[in-house]
């Protein structure tokens, strides 16, 4: 990993800095390279995601916890129509978008307030010091740029800390499968790996903070293992040479190649 740097206080510019199916040279982050991975020929194909109200939502909530400073009503607008069916509304709508805001509820500002509130008091609890939010780190591997926005960097601590938003924590079995099937602890490595590289320091521990977005906003804060870290490491490093592979050959796989013969399952 080389030419690695950080940068702060990048807020929306930092997702206009990217890779895409027409921009292929932009910096890769690990959420690219996961989509990637499942299918090379899906990704090329795609026209990218569409936001979703649980993204929204993610993001309002993401907002109030690490931009503390700024007031929800700078971030969001709370729409004063029940829907946006009529033309007025349609332009109140159109006008808060113009102005960089997000669209929300009343409903999405208690849940952003709380949210914020369980979170400071929980890493109150958990971590003395300060910490330095949203921070933004370029590198490149190989020929490849690659990028990752840490949530939080605590002052002085061997860790990372990265948020998330969830509908429902679930017991220890259900956090494992979310890091695993979401490729978390690919962002565990990478992030880490990014930050080393930048900072020079060597930070070996990544925790994850849960936090629901319904009350009371019950929050479950857990730490990738060294061996699951590990095991990121080597998936995110695989995917990033089967990217390379693609964009110097410019065949782009299907998830599935070929006729694939379906064997006999255990429990037949």
């Amino acid at each position: 990993m080389k030419n690695a740097t950080i940068e702060y206080n990048l807020g929306r510019a930092y997702y206009s800095r990217s890779a895409s199916p027409t921009n292929l040279s932009g910096p890769v982050s690990k959420s690219l390279l996961w989509d990637f991975n499942q299918s090379p020929y899906k990704w090329r194909h795609s026209t990218g995601k569409e936001s979703t109200r649980a993204m929204d939502l993610g993001t309002l909530i993401h907002a109030a916890i690490l931009e503390p400073n700024i007031p929800l009503d700078v971030i969001a607008a709370v729409s004063p129509f029940s829907d946006f069916r009529t033309k007025a509304a349609q332009e109140w709508r159109d006008d808060a978008r113009a102005m960089g805001k997000m669209i929300a509820t009343d409903d999405d500002i208690r849940a952003a307030s709380g949210c914020e509130a369980v979170f400071s008091e929980d890493y109150a609890q958990r971590f003395a010091g300060g910490y330095k939010s949203e921070v933004a780190v370029f590198a490149t591997i190989g020929a490849t740029d690659i990028k990752g926005m840490i949530d939080l960097v605590p002052d002085n601590l061997d860790l990372l800390v990265d948020l998330k938003t969830t509908a429902k924590i679930g017991n220890l079995r259900n956090i494992t499968n979310t890091i695993i099937d979401r490729g978390y602890h690919w962002q565990a490595a990478l992030y880490l790996d990014l930050w080393n590289a930048a900072s020079g320091e060597n930070r070996t521990r990544f925790v994850i903070c849960f936090i629901e977005v319904t009350a009371p906003y019950e929050s479950a804060w857990v730490e990738v293992s060294p061996e699951l870290i590990e095991a990121g490491r080597v998936g995110y490093m695989n995917a990033l040479a089967k990217w390379q592979s693609c964009v110097a050959v410019g065949v782009w796989p299907r998830q599935h190649e070929g006729i694939t013969t379906i064997e006999k399952p255990a429990y037949l």
